[in-house]
Order: structure tokens, then sequence, then C-alpha cells
């Protein structure tokens, strides 16, 4: 993925306090920079244990959920 919309993510992440709020804009900015699932994959599975890891963790884990 590109590191414009990592930090984009990780920006709204850190501006977002509500989750429900956060994953919805977090896959409106996936949906738009056409990210695949397996693009998403790589990148989520070399994150870091922490907040956003955690938090982000629900897109990974429910992708079809949210883009099916």
């Amino acid at each position: 993925m590109e590191h414009s919309l990592i930090e984009k993510l990780k920006n709204l992440h850190k501006a977002e306090p509500d989750i429900d709020a956060f994953l919805d804009a977090s896959v409106n900015l996936l949906n738009e920079a056409n990210v695949l699932e397996e693009a998403f994959s790589e990148w989520y599975e070399r994150l870091p244990d922490d907040d956003f890891s955690t938090d982000i963790c629900r897109v990974y884990d429910d992708w079809d959920f949210y883009f099916n």
C-alpha cells in the first residue's frame, strides 16, 4: 500500500475517537484507493501490535463484510 494512504489511515485513527466512524472512513479510503485484499493483508500482517493495529484488525478480519 502507498505510504500516503497509510499515513491517512493513521492520522484518521488519531483524530477519530469513535471506532465505527474510524472503520467507515478507513473502508472508504481503502475503497477509493482501490486497495485489494491481498495488498491490505500483506501490509496489516507487518503492523506492530498497538492500538491502531487492534482497531484496523476489524477490517482485516471482516474484509468480505466491508467490501462484498
